[in-house]
């Protein structure tokens, strides 16, 4: 497409005379600023003063006349309207003054050019005019014209240049745009060249920024100086190309452009600019800003007109690609062939930026800044067909690639990353770093391989072979490629740049090294820095071309010619020739290895001779096999014509086997073994001989031992009889189980192959033993089992041919096909080190096999292309997980790349029918498995939805089950998991009609339980369109289901779809989510119940333990309580005895509640006949009854002093101590106290009316609740309390106890006494202040009352289950895992999220649960009104988060009901607009509490990092707002004392309630309560957060790390006091 006419457009509707205005006003700024003027060397008032004199305002009128038909400004026309100006100062250069302009910057960028140039003071000053005049009429065009992207650079803004890390580069670039007139040079270069280069860098800026501004608004690691610059300055270098090399330009810029920015010290703008070559693209690992460089580069090109004049187009994707090869000449197959690879891999770029959401279209009218994308919505992978997973795993390996370059490109990001590679203690998380920094070597910068040279020198001296080992190889091959070798074209005459510091130079400084180790190293690693250099050589050589390859080899010949050398040096030196391939070599350096092995092989050493013979086999060829043995033989002083006797052969297996033997003489012994089974005394010795090398691969300390050893024992396993090749192979799969991985992890090699050469049987049998490994929690010995499979795949070809006729193909393929899903389903793996390693696996043994042909990766690919995008999808990444990753999408990348180029589209098998099986699966066990397989086998593709519709069950979080079905199923195909954010409710047709939808064109069946037909209402209802009626169905009953129905004469099912019945095997029909939980319970094995690994994950996770099935459905207790009102005193009447007895005169008493001013609450016992138990009283208190009221003026005073408001004095406390009630005074005392704030009170005083209502329980209820003794010393009490900032606590702990230990009554006390003395602590904080206790058990009874009144329900389950028309919603912890009787209760489960440093915090979704945009999705989908339900409606945290999602969804919410509301909350819920009831309502609160929140171990919030979400952090720590954890600056402004008593307080309440609590659990079970078995006992145990590096021991008793916490906290107490 071409765009270049859409930008030809008259001046816009400025008029000219503004115009001229408009730009003198410019002219003369530009003219008169301070930088310029310094330059031309002239004053302000000088410049104004010459402007004046040659009549700016007429040039400026002239030059606006210049300008040509869209209005730009032509430079010939400008120097002709401004030569007054220009005289003025200068007579014209000879060469004229546009070309002596040109040329003058030309020479700035690029000195070495020869131009013809004439320069004076004068002339100087006439060329700093003119090209500070253009400057100001380029600005103006962009002021006054539409933007035209073929000639404005758009540059970045301020804003966009702030934060990043070439901004330093950028500002210079910037600089020298504006200072060295860069821009103007450009221009000028179009008006008197035949070349647009300005128009080609404009349209290339302008694509590459479109893309790379919506990138970087994605969250795409796109840095915008870096591309922005890069794409500014990428054909510079055409400038800087002479004369004699026009032709040459399009091959010779990317020099000059290098030079360029290299010249004005901008190195890595350089280094993007000068790479953006087609074939740059060939490169594996190209960064965001490379990609979108040669993207853009792609899409805009040039040709000429009629005229001659360059033209610039802006093409899509394809058309260019098309432009391009109808232009090349001599386009043969193998040039077509490179054009379209890369071609390919820019469409695959371009569709990652489309699929992110970037508009890759340019607009009609040219902008200069894009819209800005909205991300679009993440796709269900499940869901998608087989060529759009392929296109995800494109996607995915893109991102993870330009997100690792710029990683690299980040020095601090690097450095970072060295670091933590050099504190890893794991040595396997070692070893994965090591093999990162070799994967992507050759992507780092000559400054980071240094770096990582250093690093991995350090583990030259590690204690474990194998770190070594690879540390030396990513040594040997960093120094191969340390040099960037510069593949672009060169000038004639011009040599790549020479280096300070080459590749040559660095392994003369390596080998100088490792022969000559710091003295301070002990012999031990010197031992093993000098066994390196084998694995150094080999890398090196391998990784070099021949010409490199020689003069590596000479610089390390200079050291065999060295007389001083140590036995060690000599050894070294032997092993590292035995690596060097003699044809790299000449014959000359031959001459010099075998001269220095006959020299060796004089001495007395058995090790260096034989070391020496070995050297001599390798680079003489003439040599033969015999003459070898025989040179061996001599070495270990035997007979070299004998052949080796049974005695002798016993010797070489006990030396083999020595710690002592030096490895030279192991090898020479492995070699003569083999030659002996040819010889007539070693026949029949080929078991032994197999065994023995079998042992020394398992436990040979030497790497070069372990692998000749396994080498022999391939090379002789076919000349064992089967059932002795068995014998080995199972010997060696039992050296797996060493747990060693230094050992094992040589094993798979050969163990693979060996399998390999059994028969079906035993090769079955063998993989089935190995197979128990992969459900065990050793991951060392898990990661070796699933090297051996993916040896076994990459090697599996030669198998047909070892046993043709003993199976047949499909039985072959079907054990490939196992092994292939045994290794996914280790992808799924809870355990990190496994599910690393299986992916590893996938990526380096099969798609990075040089083995396998494309056709074998591909049928591998359609096995598990799409099992592998689901399991990847919602997979925490740690930094490790993430670079391990991009190396295994690297290789599948490039395998799908090579694919679809050399042999075409991926056409992946699809299934046309489709299961639904949804179930809460909580867990999912082996019986649900074997439907979903029975399905399957029937030709369906099968989903299984985790369905939350069954709301009355007590269901572990989503994202657990969800983990766990998925560890079930990864190893079966075609079984998915449906979508999380695709809710599916049967008895929703609309839901049922989404789903149809979603599966359009397939055939949609529904699984079931003939139990579910049978009960659930959704199958009563009258059929409608989309109800569940009518879709097909699969339903599976069990045996007694069939008889039970068979006896009752049931054949029909209420369904219009077909029907297909399925019959239960026995075995799964036993299988109950019951049964699993009872031996869970117990401890038991469930490994015939579930999958075995899932059942490792319950175990550590301390799922299911003392969970009931379903939730516990509350009632509202068997009290009713009675408002604030008038009454008499018959209110008493059934509790007169008791209150006689209590000192009361009922008298006093009863004329006070006959009072007109008197108003009661009451409290009546259902358990006892409706009684009142319970009485509070008060009235009103006016200020004119002060004195009388109290006989104190000095009381009456204070009390005046201190209340604002109305006041109200509590003349009576009455209670009945025949009620079972607990705590019932305080329940009274608060029921009156929270009645008082509502009607606005703020100052009570306890008076009571009989002295008898000072006894010390009363006394002692009203002390707790902040009341105050007013009275003058002597005087009867007289209690009084500010009511204005009351302090609220939640009394809950008892609630976040699980059965039986919450009925316990050693700790109930506990829990009774922790709040006792919370509340002491809290009155002592807030003197006479109010606090007020909140009971959990009546905070309950009333929002039950509440939601039963608003729903038209019973608060008491009613005999036959029937639900009101609203469902309940608690959003936050109040109800919690709890039902509503007759109501349908289903709760969101949010949390609050502090951040690491406790700045902010968030509310998103609890651990392990949905989305809070799923969750309300699903509640969305129960298609009922709603009423929300919480326990605080003050600031609304909680609100603000749902409520939005809530209408956006469209959920109609008819009730709030919190338990208590504040006015704040109020006038927050009238902003929205929405309605809400209370248990309580109080004006207004200092602080609330929940007390359970409070105790480390017991409650609390959680903690995140910033800007990471939920699902991706592994471990969600807790944070208890208390020292030493965080200071409790929610508490207000009170004393550093103050803060540390609390802080205190809470720990040792939490204490004592936890070591009860573990005294119980003790007698209750007989087992320690540790903190792995927390959840036992705890509905939701937390872990607080620990320093980073640190775990928990989990067998630890959790009182004991409170214990370490109050000793922290007594550390830090001079601080508080």
């Amino acid at each position: 497409m071409l765009y270049y006419n859409k930008f030809k457009t008259s001046q816009n509707g400025v008029n000219s005379m503004e115009n001229n205005t408009i730009l003198n006003t410019m002219v003369q700024r530009a003219m008169t600023e301070k930088a310029f003027l310094k330059r031309i060397n002239m004053s302000a008032s000088e410049m104004k003063k010459f402007l004046k004199s040659v009549n700016i305002h007429d040039i400026c009128k002239n030059i606006i006349s210049s300008a040509q038909s869209d209005g730009r400004f032509s430079s010939q026309k400008v120097l002709e309207a401004a030569e007054p100006l220009l005289s003025a100062c200068s007579t014209p250069p000879q060469e004229g003054r546009l070309l002596n302009a040109y040329n003058a910057i030309l020479l700035s960028l690029f000195p070495e050019k020869q131009v013809n140039f004439t320069d004076s003071p004068e002339i100087r000053k006439g060329r700093l005019l003119l090209l500070q005049l253009l400057n100001s009429l380029y600005k103006f065009e962009r002021r006054t014209l539409p933007f035209n992207p073929t000639f404005e650079i758009c540059l970045l803004n301020d804003e966009e240049i702030s934060g990043g890390d070439y901004d330093d580069e950028y500002i210079k670039l910037l600089n020298l745009i504006e200072c060295n007139y860069l821009y103007e040079f450009m221009r000028i270069g179009v008006d008197i060249t035949p070349f647009n280069t300005l128009g080609h860098i404009a349209g290339v800026h302008y694509v590459a920024m479109h893309a790379a501004r919506q990138l970087a608004h994605l969250g795409a690691p796109v840095d915008l100086a870096l591309i922005s610059g890069a794409a500014a300055g990428h054909d510079i270098g055409k400038y800087g190309c002479k004369k004699s090399e026009e032709k040459r330009i399009p091959y010779l810029h990317y020099y000059y452009t290098d030079l360029c920015f290299k010249r004005f010290d901008m190195p890595m703008l350089g280094h993007i600019a000068a790479n953006h070559s087609t074939w740059d693209l060939e490169l594996d690992n190209l960064s965001a800003e490379s990609l979108l460089l040669i993207y853009a580069d792609f899409r805009v090109k040039s040709s000429r007109n009629s005229e001659g004049k360059e033209i610039v187009h802006f093409y899509t994707l394809d058309q260019s690609f098309e432009v391009i090869l109808n232009k090349l000449d001599n386009v043969d197959a193998a040039k077509e062939h490179r054009y379209r690879k890369v071609y390919n891999k820019l469409k695959d770029f371009e569709n990652y930026m489309i699929d992110l959401g970037v508009e890759v279209s340019l607009p009609d009218t040219p902008v200069r800044s894009p819209e800005l994308p909205l991300p679009l919505h993440k796709k269900d992978f499940s869901l998608l067909s087989g060529d759009k997973v392929v296109s995800e795993l494109k996607y995915l390996s893109i991102e993870h690639n330009i997100s690792l370059m710029h990683k690299f490109y980040k020095q601090e990001d690097f450095a970072g990353l060295l670091e933590t590679a050099r504190s890893e203690k794991q040595w396997k998380n070692l070893r994965t770093y090591i093999s990162i920094f070799g994967e992507y070597s050759a992507y780092m910068t000559e400054k980071q391989k240094l770096m990582t040279l250093r690093f991995l020198s350090e583990l030259l001296v590690h204690r474990e072979s194998d770190i070594r080992n690879r540390a030396g190889e990513i040594i040997g091959q960093i120094i191969a490629h340390f040099n960037e070798e510069y593949k672009k074209e060169l000038p004639e005459g011009v040599a790549p740049p020479q280096k300070e510091i080459t590749n040559l130079s660095l392994w003369e400084k390596m080998l100088n090294s490792i022969l000559l180790p710091d003295h301070r190293l002990t012999q031990q690693h010197k031992k093993w820095m000098e066994n390196t250099l084998k694995s150094i050589i080999s890398a090196l050589l391998s990784n070099s071309d021949s010409a490199k390859c020689k003069s590596y080899i000479d610089a390390l010949l200079i050291w065999y010619e060295k007389e001083s050398l140590t036995i060690q040096n000599k050894e070294a030196l032997l092993q590292a020739a035995i690596m060097v391939n003699p044809s790299l070599c000449t014959d000359t350096q031959i001459g010099r290895f075998t001269a220095f092995a006959r020299k060796t092989a004089d001495e007395e050493y058995k090790e260096l001779k034989t070391a020496a013979v070995d050297v001599l086999n390798h680079f003489e060829a003439d040599r033969n096999h015999d003459m070898y043995r025989k040179q061996l033989k001599t070495c270990l002083g035997l007979d070299p014509d004998k052949d080796i006797s049974q005695e002798t052969l016993s010797e070489m297996y006990l030396d083999n086997l020595k710690a002592s033997t030096p490895w030279p003489i192991k090898v020479a012994n492995i070699q003569l073994m083999l030659r002996s089974l040819e010889e007539k005394s070693g026949q029949g010795q080929a078991l032994h001989v197999a065994t023995h090398l079998g042992n020394l691969v398992k436990v040979s300390e030497t790497v070069i031992v372990r692998k000749s050893a396994g080498s022999a024992l391939v090379s002789i396993i076919d000349k064992l009889p089967l059932e002795q090749r068995n014998e080995i192979a199972v010997e060696l799969g039992k050296g797996l189980e060493i747990g060693d991985y230094q050992f094992s992890k040589y094993i798979p090699d050969y163990l693979g192959l060996i399998m390999l050469n059994l028969p079906p049987r035993e090769l079955d049998e063998l993989i089935l033993d190995l197979e128990k490994f992969l459900g065990a929690t050793n991951g060392q010995v898990a990661a070796a089992v699933l090297h051996t499979f993916g040896v076994i795949i990459e090697n599996y070809e030669i198998y047909p041919a070892l046993f043709p006729h003993q199976e047949s193909e499909a039985e072959r393929n079907a054990r490939k096909y196992k092994l292939l899903s045994l290794i996914l389903r280790s992808f799924a793996n809870y355990n990190p080190i496994i599910s690393q390693e299986a992916l590893w696996t996938i990526g380096m043994n099969l798609f990075g096999s040089p083995k396998l042909s494309l056709a074998e990766k591909y049928n591998i690919f359609c096995h598990c292309g799409k099992r592998l995008l689901t399991l990847y999808e919602n997979r925490p990444e740690t930094e490790l997980d993430f670079f391990n990753n991009a190396a295994v999408l690297k290789h599948i990348y490039r395998f799908i790349c090579n694919y679809e180029l050399e042999i075409g589209e991926f056409k992946m098998p699809e299934s046309q029918k489709v299961a639904f099986f949804p179930g809460t699966f909580d867990p999912f066990s082996l019986s649900h498995k074997a439907i979903a397989t029975e399905i399957r086998d029937m030709g369906f593709e099968v989903f299984l939805a985790l369905d939350e519709f069954s709301w009355s069950k007590k269901t572990q979080p989503r994202l657990q089950r969800r983990k766990i079905l998925s560890m079930s199923v990864s190893d079966e195909e075609n079984i998915y998991i449906f979508p999380d954010d695709i809710p599916v409710n049967i008895a929703n047709p609309a839901d049922l009609a989404r789903l149809k939808e979603i599966f359009k064109g397939k055939e949609l069946s529904f699984v079931a339980g003939s139990d579910v037909i049978e009960n659930a209402s959704c199958y009563r209802a009258e059929p409608s369109e989309n109800s569940i009626h009518s879709l097909n169905h699969i339903i599976f009953k069990r045996s007694s289901d069939e008889k039970r129905d068979a006896a009752a004469g049931k054949t029909h099912y209420p369904i219009t779809g077909e029907v297909i019945n399925l019959h239960l095997e026995e075995y799964f029909e036993d299988i109950s989510s019951t049964r699993i939980r009872e031996n869970i319970d117990s401890g038991r094995d469930i490994s015939n119940l579930i999958d075995p690994v899932a059942q490792n994950y319950i175990f550590e996770n301390g799922l299911y333990m003392r969970e009931p099935a379903y939730k516990h459905i509350l009632q509202a207790r068997d009290i009713h309580l009675e408002d604030l009102k008038k009454s008499d005193s018959s209110v008493i009447d059934d509790m007169k005895e008791e209150l006689t007895a209590q000192g009361y005169d009922i008298n006093i008493v009863s004329s006070y509640l006959d009072s007109e001013k008197v108003r009661v609450i009451t409290i009546r016992d259902g358990n006892l006949d409706n009684k009142i138990v319970a009485v509070a009283a008060a009235s009103k208190l006016d200020s004119i009854d002060f004195l009388s009221a109290f006989h104190d003026q000095d009381i009456a005073a204070y009390i005046r002093s201190k209340a604002a408001g109305s006041i109200a004095v509590i003349g009576g406390l009455f209670f009945n101590s025949e009620s079972r009630l607990t705590n019932l005074e305080q329940v009274i005392l608060m029921e009156m106290l929270s009645e008082l704030l509502a009607k606005d009170y703020t100052y009570v005083v306890y008076h009571p009316c009989d002295k008898a209502g000072l006894s010390s329980p009363i006394v002692s209820t009203v002390t707790k609740q902040g009341f105050v003794n007013i009275a003058p010393k002597g005087s009867l009490p007289i209690f009084a309390v500010d009511m204005r900032s009351p302090v609220i606590i939640f009394k809950n702990v008892d609630t976040v106890i699980k059965h039986p230990l919450n009925k316990n009554e050693a700790v109930l006390e506990a829990v009774e006494k922790a709040h006792d003395k919370m509340l002491s602590m809290l009155t002592s904080i807030y003197p006479g202040e109010l606090i007020l206790s909140y009971n959990s058990g009546i905070l309950y009874h009333k929002i039950i009352n509440r939601i039963a009144q608003i729903n038209d329900v019973s608060p008491v389950p009613y005999e036959q289950k029937a639900y009101g028309k609203y469902m309940a919603v608690p959003f936050g912890k109040l109800l919690e895992g709890a039902a509503v009787p007759n109501t349908v209760t289903k709760s969101m489960h949010t949390e609050k999220y502090f951040y690491r440093d406790v700045s902010d915090f968030t509310i998103e979704e609890k651990s392990y649960y949905s989305t809070l945009e799923n969750q309300v999705k699903t509640i969305k989908s129960f298609n009922r009104p709603v009423i929300l339900v919480d326990d605080l409606l003050h600031k609304g945290y909680r609100m603000n988060e749902i409520d939005p999602i809530l209408k956006a969804n469209d959920v109609q919410v008819v009730e709030t009901v919190v338990g208590v509301q504040t006015g704040r909350g109020r006038d927050l819920m009238t902003i929205k607009e929405r309605t809400v009831d209370s248990a309580y309502f109080l004006p207004n609160l200092k602080c609330w509490i929940d007390e359970s929140d409070m105790y480390p171990y017991i409650g609390g919030d959680s903690m995140k990092d910033k800007g990471v979400s939920v699902g991706s952090q592994t471990v969600i720590p807790s944070l208890n707002l208390i020292l030493p954890f965080a200071v409790p600056t929610f508490l207000g402004n009170i004393s550093g004392k103050d803060l540390y008593n609390y802080s205190m307080t809470c720990l040792e309440n939490a204490h004592e309630i936890l070591k009860t609590i573990e005294s119980e659990y003790q007698k209750l079970f007989e087992k320690k309560l540790t903190l792995k078995r927390l959840g036992e006992v705890i509905n939701d145990p937390k872990n607080p957060d620990m320093v980073n590096h640190l775990t928990p021991d989990a067998n630890t008793a959790p009182s004991e790390y409170i214990e370490n916490d109050m000793e922290k906290l007594i550390r830090m107490r001079k601080m508080f006091k």
